[in-house]
């Protein structure tokens, strides 16, 4: 082998074995640098992991009852009078807050007086109004957060109806038929 190069320097023969050296040191460093890197994000994920199962079976634990009214318990909170505009009003707030603010097509008709949708005897004070809404929704899943609302809303509200006809671009023409009460003591 030869001992200088073309320009008259001396070669080194030990200068592949430093490189090849460096090389699997520098490897061996970042393979340790990798491993620690992923050993502390899987701990992470692990805690993560640990406390979101608590939480899901402290909710699993915990007792919530939910009372329901009878109707006739809910005539105390049914308002005295009605008002078409009163309720257009509350209707489109509970739009706004669930995001179809932007809806097309929007319609709400009013029928009043209607008969009381429920299968028992009532009082005879108890009138009922019919409501039909119609829009056109950009996305289907928001309608979910529209009867939300709406069952949070002040009024009693009683949705007898939802048809949702999907279209191409994930859009949805929807038409609820929902019910409102008065409590008419004239």
């Amino acid at each position: 082998m030869r001992k200088y190069d073309v320009f008259g320097r001396k070669l080194s023969q030990n200068r592949p074995f430093y490189i090849l050296v460096a090389f699997v040191l520098i490897s061996v460093i970042a393979y340790g640098a990798m491993t620690l890197i992923g050993s502390n994000k899987l701990a992470t994920l692990e805690t993560d992991a640990q406390r979101t199962e608590n939480q899901i079976q402290n909710v699993l634990e915990s007792e919530t009852t939910e009372t329901y009214l009878q109707i006739e318990q809910l005539t105390p909170f049914l308002p005295n009078t009605y008002s078409e505009a009163q309720v257009v009003g509350e209707l489109d707030l509970i739009r706004n807050l669930s995001g179809l603010a932007l809806a097309e097509d929007y319609q709400a008709t009013f029928q009043t007086p209607v008969a009381i949708p429920f299968d028992e005897d009532l009082s005879e004070d108890l009138q009922a109004v019919s409501i039909s809404i119609s829009m056109k929704v950009p996305d289907a899943e928001l309608i979910l957060d529209y009867l939300d609302e709406l069952t949070e809303a002040d009024r009693i509200y009683y949705v007898k109806s939802v048809n949702v006809q999907y279209m191409i671009d994930s859009a949805a023409l929807v038409t609820l038929s929902v019910y409102t009460f008065y409590y008419d003591q004239d």
